[in-house]
């Protein structure tokens, strides 16, 4: 364009727009003197971008992976309730959920109404699982055992 020796070529000309640039180091063997300015209309560019796909999304209600899973009522938890209690108290018993500090009580009551189950007397079904001769954390080992394999299989194909 008119302009490129203005913006492009290393020299001294000003195109009249004070620009301080003494907190920015400059290469003088790669950068002019409106690189940096430049950069700030770039970004400025791009920044305008990603707030109108916001707004967009925002106004027309596209869909959120994370908010559909929070906010949609259709979930729905599919192994037993069992299973569901043995992860809950394993979550407890861990002290991954607040520091520790978080109560069985709440987060029972946080898996019935995230997952749309009424799990029933959770203590009853927790002492019959303490209960177990042999696999008393039955579900947790089957957890490991899929993670496991979808490990194994994931590295299978990227060595492939």
């Amino acid at each position: 364009s008119q302009q490129d020796s203005l913006y492009f070529l290393r020299s001294t000309r000003q195109i009249g727009i004070n620009c301080d640039m003494s907190h920015y180091i400059v290469d003088p063997e790669f950068s002019t003197s409106y690189d940096n300015l430049m950069a700030h209309f770039v970004a400025a560019e791009l920044q305008n971008r990603h707030y109108k796909k916001l707004l967009f999304r925002l106004t027309n209600k596209e869909s959120d992976p994370i908010a559909d899973l929070i906010l949609n009522k259709n979930r729905s938890w599919s192994g037993s309730k069992t299973d569901l209690v043995e992860l809950i108290y394993a979550l407890h018993s861990s002290g991954v959920l607040n520091n520790g500090e978080a109560e069985i009580s709440k987060i029972i009551q946080f898996s019935e109404k995230f997952f749309n189950i009424k799990i029933g007397n959770a203590y009853k079904t927790f002492a019959e699982i303490k209960a177990r001769e042999k696999d008393r954390t039955k579900f947790l080992d089957t957890l490991k055992r899929a993670l496991l394999t979808k490990m194994d299989t994931d590295e299978a194909i990227t060595r492939s």
